[in-house]
């Protein structure tokens, strides 16, 4: 089962996704929960610590902005993942 979602193409786009959000300042924790904010069609979002430390990051995705365009590079980037069990 793992393999249909953790598989070469899915990995990569990992890295994609980290390296925007480095570029954005953030890390991929922060960054991942704050692109779940821009999206209307999200009507919450989950997320779960296992140390306090780690609700840091967590906490910045409320304040954080992620730019136009680099929302517009995770949608491309999605649409090559989207399916990742084909």
């Amino acid at each position: 089962m793992t393999k249909r979602f953790v598989n070469e193409r899915t990995l990569a786009s990992t890295e994609r996704l980290s390296a925007l959000a480095a570029d954005c300042g953030m890390s991929l924790v922060t960054f991942s929960i704050a692109w779940t904010l821009t999206r209307d069609f999200v009507g919450s979002t989950l997320v779960g610590v296992s140390q306090i430390d780690q609700l840091d990051e967590h906490l910045a995705a409320a304040d954080a902005v992620i730019p136009h365009d680099i929302l517009t590079a995770c949608d491309e980037i999605w649409k090559e993942i989207r399916y990742p069990m084909e």
